[in-house]
């Protein structure tokens, strides 16, 4: 894969925008962030590819230590809790969401819907990633509750997200 200086500049911005995305973030047990909006933000303006790079830059540097996670957190402890798969989903939401905006940019719903399926597929890799970890250590758990813990407090921010996300995105497009 050969970019040019101009889209490596892009991949660069975009992870940074995830980085910042994940900072502002409102604690909990899992805590409320942008990173989502982010990395939707990304995949809408750029396509798949830079935006799956970007979101890959992203995790590379959690994992090595950086503190780029939500709440300031980084290294592969991080990766490996129960809320890094979530993390780890990115990269195909990403891949996901960026497919359908390349190939309908002037179509705001199948946009719409590419995101959401993307967001679907966070919420479903994170939600197995977490139901593992969390049987591992602590023991048997229902999917309801996994469910109500990492899926449906975020539905409805996560579709605000989404549409923030389309809205600017298709507003840059234009831009850039």
């Amino acid at each position: 894969m050969k970019l040019k200086t101009k889209e490596i500049n892009y991949v660069a911005i975009s992870a940074a925008i995830i980085v910042v995305c994940s900072w502002i973030c409102l604690p909990g047990a899992v805590p409320y962030t942008l990173q989502t909006f982010g990395v939707f933000f990304v995949a809408g303006l750029f396509g798949a590819k830079k935006s799956v790079l970007s979101v890959l830059i992203y995790i590379l540097l959690g994992v090595v230590g950086l503190p780029v996670f939500a709440g300031g957190r980084g290294g592969l402890g991080t990766i490996m809790s129960e809320s890094g798969g979530y993390i780890m989903a990115f990269l195909p939401a990403a891949y996901l969401c960026g497919k359908v905006c390349e190939k309908n940019p002037k179509s705001n719903t199948k946009q719409f819907f590419g995101m959401l399926l993307g967001l679907g597929v966070c919420y479903a890799l994170g939600t197995l990633w977490a139901y593992a970890v969390y049987l591992k250590g602590v023991g048997a758990a229902g999917l309801l509750i996994m469910l109500s813990r990492f899926v449906l407090p975020f539905v409805l921010p996560d579709i605000a997200k989404i549409i923030l996300a389309q809205v600017l995105a298709k507003k840059l497009r234009k831009t850039i």
